[in-house]
């Protein structure tokens, strides 16, 4: 997901809503994405930071929960950040499946 500061939304295309993981880090997460029409996952540097986290400082590129101080690290690729991530499934995460 290209961590996005122009971002209105946390996107992600539908069609790749497919098959899920856990994060790099080896621990769960939570964060609300949307599925839409897009060509490729957005995540919203705005939204982030009005959730509670911390997007960039000078030590490096990351997202941190100011609660909590758990930290999720950004990699560089092509001149963008990206987080790494995967959807679990919504029996996985405590959440009733869709009918």
């Amino acid at each position: 997901m290209a961590v996005d500061s122009g971002a209105a939304e946390t996107v992600i295309p539908h069609k790749l809503v497919t098959s899920y993981e856990i994060t790099k880090e080896g621990t769960l997460r939570s964060m609300t994405i949307q599925a839409a029409p897009v060509a490729k996952p957005l995540g919203s540097v705005k939204g982030m930071c009005t959730s509670g986290r911390r997007v960039f400082d000078d030590e490096g590129s990351y997202i941190q929960n100011k609660a909590t101080g758990e930290t999720n690290w950004l990699r560089e690729e092509h001149g963008n950040y990206v987080l790494d991530i995967w959807a679990s499934p919504s029996d996985e995460a405590g959440f009733g499946g869709q009918p």
